[in-house]
């Protein structure tokens, strides 16, 4: 397999690379008609052929990988002998994560290869990706509203979805490309219409980001980009804790207040809640779980499964011994401990160091500083984050996007 960074042409690896993003993206609706096998799944291995024909490039990925796995026994160990939530592993249930661990390995794989063999397709990937996902993740959205055909996904996992395509088609509304602000209305009606409300207030903070560097770019002066974000934040909040907005019949500013109060406290709701009140308890088992795991980490999904036993009564309402935290950041968080805890200051670190060092953003800068920020607020809608393959697929273009810009 020859190095194509320049030619525009299409090889069989890079028609597997394309073919095996392009099933992740969907992968809940591309699948094996009457059962829980998609494509994407059954494509794998192919895709993994690849990476090891390609082997050269991953050399500090699979140490990586590695040092991944040793972490892992640790973790279950602080969970069965430390936490005592479980009596033993679950050696089915951890070979059902580390499955999808490795699907996202494979995703960040391709995409890698994209920008050191395929530098043309790299850099125009996201350009003509996310217009065309924005529509079709909306179109899901109103399906998994109605709940038809049974097998789409779960409708807070779409207005993820929505909320990572977002910035980008309100860039475009606003680089003079007027037709793409119905998209925009459409998004906020649907949204509001389907119930999404973490979302929403997650969409909110990119409008007020975006347009702040929208004037940045017009104006001159790291202080001034601060400043704009500042105001751009504090505008947001300003707006939902000062009117009464509310979605139905959930009150935007009682809601979140109510939240801060029982995470402070420590405080549970009692088992028959509503849905507000099932996040919130989520909320403070996992606080609790990172405390007693001294931010060692309990192991992928084992925070699902420690929550299914912590509520048992809700466990037996949804019919589930897994239940969702329905807080990815946390959630992850509370899986892999310090790991994932400095990957997170990682992640702030670079925001704080990218504003400092651009003068001049391009769109795609603007869309990268709105899309990670915002993340820290709209993960709270998602229903196991570890499927929804477009955050994984967008997070690693702007890695290896990173990447390029400092070779």
């Amino acid at each position: 397999m020859n190095i194509m960074s320049n030619k525009k042409s299409l090889s069989l690896e890079c028609i597997i690379i394309l073919l095996t993003i392009f099933l992740s993206l969907f992968n809940d609706i591309i699948r094996i008609p009457g059962t829980s096998l998609s494509f994407f799944r059954l494509f794998l291995p192919i895709s993994f052929f690849v990476i090891i024909c390609n082997i050269k490039f991953f050399k500090r990925e699979f140490l990586f990988i590695f040092a991944f796995l040793c972490t892992l026994i640790l973790q279950c160990f602080i969970y069965i002998e430390i936490l005592n939530i479980e009596k033993k592993v679950d050696f089915l249930f951890l070979l059902k994560q580390l499955l999808l661990w490795f699907s996202i390995f494979v995703l960040y794989s391709m995409v890698k290869l994209l920008r050191v063999k395929y530098k043309w397709l790299f850099n125009n990937m996201l350009k003509q990706m996310l217009p065309s996902l924005a529509f079709m993740y909306l179109f899901l959205y109103i399906c998994s509203v109605y709940e038809k055909p049974y097998y789409i996904d779960n409708r807070n996992n779409y207005a993820c979805m929505i909320a990572i395509t977002f910035p980008w088609i309100f860039i475009k509304a606003l680089s003079k490309k007027w037709y793409y602000f119905i998209e925009v209305a459409a998004f906020f009606i649907i949204l509001y219409w389907g119930d999404s409300k973490t979302v929403l207030v997650g969409i909110l903070i990119e409008v007020f980001l975006i347009i702040g560097l929208f004037v940045h770019r017009i104006k001159e002066g790291n202080w001034l980009l601060k400043l704009y974000c500042l105001i751009g934040f504090v505008s947001a909040f300003i707006i939902l804790f000062s009117i009464s907005i509310v979605i139905n019949g959930y009150n935007i500013k009682d809601m979140f207040l109510g939240m801060a109060y029982h995470i402070g406290n420590d405080m549970l709701y009692p088992e028959d809640i509503t849905s507000l009140h099932y996040r919130t308890n989520c909320i403070v088992l996992m606080i609790r779980l990172i405390k007693q795991s001294y931010f060692m980490g309990i192991g992928i999904g084992n925070s699902s499964r420690a929550l299914g036993i912590l509520m048992p009564g809700v466990a037996l309402q949804k019919n589930s011994a897994i239940l969702s935290p329905h807080f990815a950041l946390l959630e992850m968080i509370t899986d892999m401990g310090f790991l994932f805890t400095i990957i997170v200051f990682w992640v702030i670190r670079y925001l704080i160091k990218k504003s400092n060092k651009i003068r001049q953003l391009s769109n795609i800068d603007i869309y990268i500083i709105s899309t990670v920020t915002s993340f820290f607020f709209w993960n709270m809608s998602a229903s196991g984050i570890y499927t929804i393959y477009v955050i994984f697929i967008v997070f690693a273009w702007i890695f290896e996007y990173e990447r390029s810009q400092n070779e």
